[in-house]
């Protein structure tokens, strides 16, 4: 098991995937690691779809117009949504369980990559998520915050550089 300071060094976005199928068991352990991850008032007010149907991920990496034609190439793409009226903190709580799922990813040596979905539109001001919704059939009561590719990548990523971190971005005590 790594430790998560590694986890978090070595996690980067992936886009570029092989075709392989992942492993049944490492599916359900990024499931698992969704359950774990917490939630406001422990309510868990999100869901997730689990596309691994070749046509449906064709037709999801068609729903921007930018930077999410790879995802038509990932074995599994997860859709983080989320239901106001369970919770007013759903955003926040479906964005947990991405993150847990993608630092779940990388220690299973799969790539991954967020794709957000929600408050974006195509150049025809066509709302992202209802595309989204319309080719999974999402009820109404679900809002669509992201899309996560999940794949074995292609080639290794560089990890993160520590000589590049920006600690002015960290303020104690105050601003």
């Amino acid at each position: 098991m790594s430790s998560f300071k590694q986890l978090s060094i070595n996690r980067r976005s992936c886009r570029d995937f092989k075709t392989t199928e992942i492993a049944p068991e490492h599916i359900e352990t990024l499931f698992q690691s969704a359950f774990f991850a917490p939630s406001s008032k422990g309510r868990q007010g999100w869901d997730i779809i689990a596309v691994d149907n070749k046509a449906d991920i064709e037709k999801l990496a068609e729903a921007k117009e930018h930077y999410i034609s790879f995802i038509a190439n990932a074995p599994l793409v997860v859709v983080l949504c989320g239901d106001k009226s369970v919770n007013d903190c759903w955003i926040e709580d479906a964005s947990i369980v991405g993150v847990s799922m993608q630092y779940q990813a990388e220690e299973l040596s799969l790539g991954s990559c967020w794709i957000q979905i929600r408050d974006r539109y195509l150049s025809d001001n066509t709302s992202c998520e209802e595309i989204v919704r319309g080719i999974l059939d999402i009820p109404a009561n679900q809002q669509v915050l992201a899309l996560i590719a999940f794949g074995y990548p292609n080639k290794p990523n560089t990890p993160h550089n520590a000589d590049k971190i920006k600690w002015e971005k960290v303020h104690i005590g105050k601003w």
